[in-house]
Parts: structure tokens; C-alpha cells; sequence
């Protein structure tokens, strides 16, 4: 009786149709579930022997699935497997894989990776004068990707604890602050952007730092009934889809390569996400931090949300929303954006300079900021600023700008009284 093999010692056997000793041994699974196996051949069975025995050293050394791969064929492979990734997050990592990492190091093969190919893909982003955020992301989506290869057995080398983080460059801020309007500034946003019909949801963002995408999230079964106050619960985010057609050989069975289009598309999300579906291409995804949290509705907020409330009778709105767009679909950055440029421009605050060089545009979270720092200089305490606009610690709260003196505490203070007043 033939002696029975052991399991993963791999088998040799000679294929008549082939005229091949073929030889083959378990190497791990597929990201699907699937048991992956490697083969060797020879038309001689000693040598057929010899491969075989050196393929179970590599897969013994850790040298999986094949020698060869490389970061590129790793990063292809562990999309496929569906990282726990948020829809913002999958399509920042894609981002960053695309602009900044494969390039670089995409056609190197795992193995043969060093810390000084991780500094490489840094080296070249402050080459192209992107900063030190940039290289910091990079980094961190680097080292993710390369753990979940150590978990899976593709590599053994910590190397990112060898490479280290990025530092910031010498000369540069180790905690920069963040750009605030002056009180004449804020002043002259908020006449601005009270004459156009979504006032409130300015107000809400200098009024209480609502994060842009908080504001978008804001539904009417949060608002209370007398509009004395609104639970700040979900944020709008652009949803991924996946096809839902089934597959025939590796294709969509729809005809559509983009998952976009496929009429059975489902939702790309990872387990546990908690969601509602909007319209389009949209959903509601809890806040930053999951930081849900209510704001008490002061008198001149809440008569503009009574306002934006009767605009929405004449307007569809099927998912509910306290800001829809005029097609009935949630609002999203690029309108959010385009409105905003409009209400500098009338407020006189966006220079020349800041309107040709899109980098050095105040943006819609500057609002944020200012909420923060006129807070700080009017004496609010950090925890309770860190409440109304939802920071998860205090040390956020002190990353951003103490541009007011003590005199303009009093100042900014009647000045934004008097504007939301009139």
C-alpha cells in the first residue's frame, strides 16, 4: 500500500498526456478561500524532486505565493480581498497608491523591498514640494498595506519599523496652526452669505463649526419641533459600489465594466459600517470620530433654518434632508465650494492672489476655525468648545490660531451680534 501523504507536503506524479513529472505543494489560500497550490515540472522525475523540494524551502522560508511579486501584484491582490476601509478612506488610499507609492515602488518585488525604497516614495514627494502631510499619509497607507502582507505570509521584514516616520522637514511648524478669519473678516462673510437663500447653512458653520459634510447630514428628523435645537448625527459621503451581476469568468455579467452602472451594483462598504442611503450616488455615514452631538438652536439660527424650511415645500427632497440641491439630491462639496467662492468675492476677503492660486483659498472649514478661535478668545472653555464642535480631545481645540487680542474679545463679540441680529 502506497504511503499517504502528509498534508502540505506537496505530491509529485507524472501526467502521460503531458509526458511531465509535474509536482505540486499546498502554499496558503486565495483571498477568496480558495487553497492556492504551486507546481513544478520536469520530463525528469529527479529533477522534478530537486524543484520540489527547493519550492517547499521558499514557502518554508516565507517566499509566498511566488518569489516574483511585487508591490503592484500585493496591492491588486489585497483591494480584491476587501480591506476594512470607510467609502472617504478606500478612495484616499486609491488616491495616494496612484499619485504617490506605485510609481516608485509599485514594480519592485516584495521581497526585495528596503527601508531605503520607503524613503524613496517620500523623497519624492518633497521633491515635488507636496509637504510633510503628504508624505505622512503615504507613509501610513504603506504600512498598512505592508502589515496586512506580513499577516498573510507574503513577506517576514517589519521594514516600516526599520524605515521610521517621516519627520517634519527642519524649519517647518511641528504643530501648525490652523487659518481663522479676523472679526472683520467673519463679519463680512456672514452679510455676504445673508442674502442667499441657504443662509442657514453658513450659520451653522461659523456658529457652531459644522464640519461641511455634518452640514449636508443634517436631517429634519433632528431638527426639534419648536427649533430650539439639532442633532448633529450624520455626514454625506460619495458611496463605492461593487457589482452585483454575478460574475462569468472573472466579467461582469451586466456589460458594464464601471460598477457604477451595473443595475445591480451594491453598496462597497465594510462590516459593520453603520449607514443610510440617500439618492445617487450618496449615503449618511456617522460624523468624525462618530462624534454625535446637539447644539442649542440661538434665536437668529433658528429663524434662518425657519426659512430654509419653507423653501424645501417647493423643492423634492425624498431622503429628508434639511439641505437638499434643487434636484433633490444631497448637497456636496463641489456646489458647497462654488457658493462659498461666491460669498468671498461679494465679501471682498478672497484676494487676487487667493483666487488664482486655488491652494491658497480659505475653504469652507475655515469657518471651523474661526468658530474655534472667536470661542477661545471670548473665554468658552476648551472642553466646552470641543462640545459644540465636536473635537474628540482638547488638544485639537489648541492647534488652532489665538489671532484676537484681549480687546477684540468684546469687539468680535457685538460685531457678530449685530450682524446675525440685523
Amino acid at each position: 500500500m502506497p504511503k499517504k501523504r502528509q498534508h502540505g507536503e506537496g505530491g509529485l506524479y507524472f501526467s502521460q498526456s503531458k509526458n511531465l513529472w509535474i509536482g505540486r505543494v499546498d502554499d496558503g489560500f486565495h483571498p477568496d478561500g480558495r487553497r492556492r497550490q504551486r507546481e513544478v515540472t520536469s520530463t525528469k522525475k529527479e529533477i522534478a524532486i530537486g524543484k520540489l523540494r527547493r519550492l517547499q524551502a521558499q514557502i518554508d522560508a516565507g517566499e509566498t505565493p511566488a518569489s516574483r511579486m511585487t508591490f503592484a501584484q500585493w496591492v491588486e491582490e489585497w483591494w480584491k480581498a476587501g480591506p476594512d476601509l470607510s467609502p472617504h478612506a478606500e478612495r484616499d488610499y486609491r488616491s495616494t497608491l496612484k499619485v504617490h507609492i506605485l510609481p516608485v515602488i509599485g514594480k519592485i518585488p516584495l521581497k526585495e523591498i528596503q527601508p531605503n525604497d520607503i524613503k524613496r516614495v517620500r523623497n519624492e514627494i518633497y521633491r515635488r514640494k507636496l509637504g510633510y502631510d503628504t508624505a505622512l499619509k503615504a507613509h501610513r497607507v504603506m504600512g498598512s498595506i505592508w502589515t496586512d502582507a506580513i499577516i498573510n505570509q507574503k513577506v517576514k521584514r517589519d521594514i516600516f519599523t526599520l524605515a521610521k516616520m517621516p519627520k517634519r522637514p527642519e524649519g517647518s511648524v511641528s504643530n501648525p496652526k490652523r487659518r481663522a478669519f479676523t472679526p472683520d473678516q467673519a463679519i463680512a462673510v456672514l452679510d455676504a452669505a445673508m442674502a442667499r437663500e441657504d443662509y442657514a447653512r453658513w450659520l451653522l458653520g461659523f456658529i457652531y463649526g459644522a464640519r461641511p459634510a455634518e452640514v449636508f447630514g443634517c436631517v429634519l428628523e433632528n431638527l426639534e419641533p419648536d427649533l430650539t435645537g439639532l442633532t448633529l448625527e450624520w455626514s454625506v459621503t460619495e458611496a463605492n459600489f461593487t457589482h452585483g451581476c454575478g460574475a462569468d469568468g472573472g466579467q461582469p455579467t451586466c456589460g458594464y465594466a464601471r460598477t457604477g452602472n451595473c443595475p445591480d451594483k451594491e453598496y462597497k462598504l465594510p462590516a459593520g459600517f453603520e449607514y443610510r442611503p440617500l439618492s445617487g450616488r450618496f449615503l449618511l455615514k456617522r460624523p468624525k470620530n462618530g462624534a454625535t452631538r446637539y447644539v442649542t438652536l440661538i434665536e437668529p439660527v433658528a429663524l434662518a433654518v425657519q426659512e430654509q424650511l419653507g423653501r424645501l415645500e417647493s423643492l423634492p427632497n425624498p431622503d429628508g434632508l434639511l439641505f437638499p440641491m434643487s434636484n433633490g439630491w444631497p448637497r456636496f462639496h463641489k456646489a458647497d465650494n462654488e457658493a462659498w467662492q461666491d460669498i468671498m468675492l461679494s465679501a471682498g476677503v478672497l484676494t487676487p492672489e487667493q483666487l488664482a492660486d486655488p491652494k491658497k483659498r480659505p475653504t469652507p472649514y475655515w469657518m471651523r476655525h474661526s468658530s474655534v478661535t472667536l470661542m477661545r478668545r471670548l473665554g468658552v472653555p476648551d472642553t466646552t468648545i470641543g462640545a459644540i464642535v465636536g473635537h474628540s480631545a482638547s488638544r485639537v481645540t489648541d492647534i488652532y490660531d489665538d489671532q484676537l487680542d484681549l480687546r477684540g474679545r468684546a469687539e468680535a463679540a457685538e460685531k457678530l451680534g449685530a450682524s446675525l441680529s440685523r
